[in-house]
Order: C-alpha cells, then sequence, then structure tokens
C-alpha cells in the first residue's frame, strides 16, 4: 500500500499520524482511476472504430466501476449557507475568545 499510495516507507513508518492512515487507505483507489478511466475510453473507442454506424458504444457500458455510481454533489454555496457558516464562525470566534 506504501507504493501505491506514492508515500515513503519513512514517512509513513516514522511520522505519519493514525488518523492519516484511514484517510491513504480510503483514498488509495484514486491513484489507479485516471488509468482506469483511459482504458475505458480506449476500448469504448476502439469498438465504435469497428460497429456499424447505428451502434454507439458508450464507456460505461464497456466497463463499470463502482465510482460510476458515486454522485458529485454541487460544490456552490447558497447564500443562506454562506450566512449560517459565518453565524457558526462567530459563534466559534467568541468561545475561543473567552477560552
Amino acid at each position: 500500500m506504501v507504493y501505491i499510495g506514492g508515500l515513503s516507507p519513512d514517512y509513513v513508518l516514522d511520522r505519519m499520524q493514525p488518523y492519516e492512515i484511514r484517510i491513504l487507505i480510503s483514498n488509495v483507489h484514486l491513484k489507479i482511476k485516471d488509468g482506469w478511466e483511459q482504458t475505458r475510453l480506449l476500448i469504448a473507442t476502439v469498438a465504435n472504430i469497428f460497429s456499424g454506424k447505428g451502434h454507439k458504444v458508450y464507456p460505461e457500458d464497456v466497463l463499470k466501476f463502482d465510482w460510476d455510481n458515486d454522485k458529485v454533489e454541487s460544490s456552490c454555496i447558497t447564500e443562506d449557507d454562506s450566512k449560517q457558516l459565518q453565524a457558526e464562525a462567530e459563534e466559534i470566534k467568541k468561545i475561543l475568545i473567552n477560552y
């Protein structure tokens, strides 16, 4: 896992914090995701070249991955969310100042 994750053994064994291990394990699949997406697109392209004109092959039809079902949430923050976050930040600021 150290090699796939791109971290040096020195860092993992001597300096890594326990909370970082969970993050590393849960995200190590992202290191190889691009390669699999590229393979899927290449296979779909070759299949489209050799298929008839009336038949279209989509990359998701060639290979299905677990991350295909992941829904991407909007990264835009609404004005209400912004106001709520500012209010929470002010509360935390008050607590820290009095601490």
